[in-house]
């Protein structure tokens, strides 16, 4: 499907660094993503799904971490031809390629456990780039998971939600947004994937503020390496 992006989508970008949109996804797709994450998260874990539900929501985020490259579904979603257009459209990026993608968990489906290392995570509001491994970051996209709301909606447009209200809305952002990750601490039921997008020449850097910064050593980079084709593949070219 390809979405049909107004003037004012794009003036509200322009305006306010961030945009969300409607029904992207179907339920059925939602429900097949929602699916393969989980699949491979207790493949990461090396548990069962009820035995996973017993891990702290940090012990679920530290492997959501690029989980596209090990389902194919999952990748399809995150080079999907209306999300990486809308965002071209969006930035006046001429070429992108992919960054990451980060699990965020539903904290009610998870340990209640109290875990400092994830609660240092949602209680922030920063633009994405300082708090991720790479340097060259364009502007991503937060795909809501589960249909289950307590978003507590802001009416003002200048203080729209930086996470999705419904199953299947996305919400774009560029690199000046400041995303609220308290949000999560509200949506307790309700999951998301985030995907973050880069330069051709997007450099592997390291980030204090990000807990999965040394993820990129297990396939072979080193600090200071640019993104290869092979392992962050380009997925816009105008």
């Amino acid at each position: 499907m390809k979405y049909v992006i107004a003037k004012e989508h794009l003036d509200f970008f322009r305006k306010h660094n961030t945009l969300e949109l409607e029904g992207l996804f179907s339920e059925n797709h939602i429900k097949q993503l929602s699916k393969a994450i989980e699949d491979v998260l207790v493949e990461r874990l090396k548990v069962t799904p009820s035995q996973a539900m017993l891990l702290s929501p940090y012990q679920h985020y530290v492997v959501g971490r690029d989980v596209w490259r090990h389902n194919s579904f999952i990748a399809k979603t995150v080079k999907n031809r209306t999300i990486v257009e809308t965002m071209a459209l969006l930035t006046g990026q001429r070429e992108f390629r992919i960054g990451y993608d980060q699990y965020f968990p539903p904290l009610a489906k998870t340990s209640s456990k109290f875990d400092e290392r994830y609660d240092t995570i949602v209680n922030r509001k920063k633009c994405i780039e300082p708090i991720s491994c790479l340097q060259g970051i364009i502007g991503g996209a937060i795909i809501a998971l589960h249909p289950s709301l307590n978003t507590g909606a802001k009416t003002n447009a200048a203080e729209s939600n930086s996470f999705p209200a419904q199953a299947g809305n996305v919400v774009f952002f560029g690199t000046e947004k400041e995303i609220d990750f308290t949000e999560l601490m509200h949506q307790s039921n309700n999951s998301y994937l985030m995907i973050a997008y880069a330069e051709p020449n997007a450099v592997y850097v390291f980030r204090e503020e990000d807990p999965n910064t040394h993820t990129l050593k297990e396939i072979g980079y080193r600090l200071s390496d640019r993104l290869k084709d092979k392992f962050h593949p380009m997925v816009y070219r105008s």
